[in-house]
């Protein structure tokens, strides 16, 4: 029965997760005919540069995409930063904390990993679903940002995975950066009131082979 139920719930998971990156990804259709072209070309170089078409996709992608750089949570060092001056971002000597969102995975990898094999084309839902979850960052202090990866593997925690949907609402994103309205305050400090806050759980390995393991949404 155990199984049954088990089985039960991480079919609607996946569900709602489908759900979720169909409707993040409004142009999905567009985007993977895209891809389709670009994967059946050979090697495209230009003036002696590697291959160029990750890049090609990359820049598509970031054109079209809803919420790019998708943040799904923030480091507890920050966080803390910000409920220490009530969630401002200007503190009374003027000063500003300084945030930025960080990327878990490296843009140009993951981009690259599409087109390194051709015998591993990837169906729309694939391509779809890996987007979804490679496209992701925290939101961290300035000078977390090269280091997220081991600040993340902190024993006892080094971040806190947003509500599902989060990313709609904390920090979202616009043309350049994000934003830090006076809307988001509040929901960051309905956030830090959150007696049930979800720490961040990685698999602890390092550069590529790192990954957040928490289900999120």
């Amino acid at each position: 029965m155990k199984s049954i139920i088990s089985e039960i719930r991480q079919e609607l998971f996946m569900k709602n997760k489908l759900s979720s990156e169909r409707e993040y990804f409004k142009h999905g259709k567009l985007l993977y005919e895209i891809y389709e072209k670009l994967f059946q070309e050979d090697k495209i170089s230009v003036k002696g540069q590697e291959d160029t078409r990750f890049k090609a996709f990359g820049h598509i992608y970031y054109s079209v995409v809803e919420n790019p750089w998708k943040s799904i949570g923030i480091t507890i060092d920050l966080l803390k930063e910000l409920q220490s001056n009530n969630f401002k971002r200007i503190k009374p000597d003027g000063k500003k904390i300084l945030m930025t969102r960080s990327h878990i995975y490296d843009r140009a990898e993951f981009f690259k990993s599409l087109f390194l094999d051709k015998t591993a084309k990837k169906t729309i839902d694939q391509l779809l679903s890996f987007l979804w979850h490679k496209d992701i960052t925290i939101m961290s202090l300035k000078e977390e940002n090269k280091s997220i990866q081991e600040i993340l593997k902190k024993k006892g925690g080094g971040g806190y995975l947003f509500p599902d949907q989060g990313y709609k609402y904390l920090f979202p994103a616009q043309n350049t950066g994000f934003k830090y309205t006076k809307k988001v305050q509040e929901e960051l400090s309905n956030f830090w009131l959150n007696q049930n806050k979800e720490l961040i759980t990685t698999n602890n390995k390092k550069g590529s082979g790192f990954e957040i393991i928490n289900n999120w949404n």
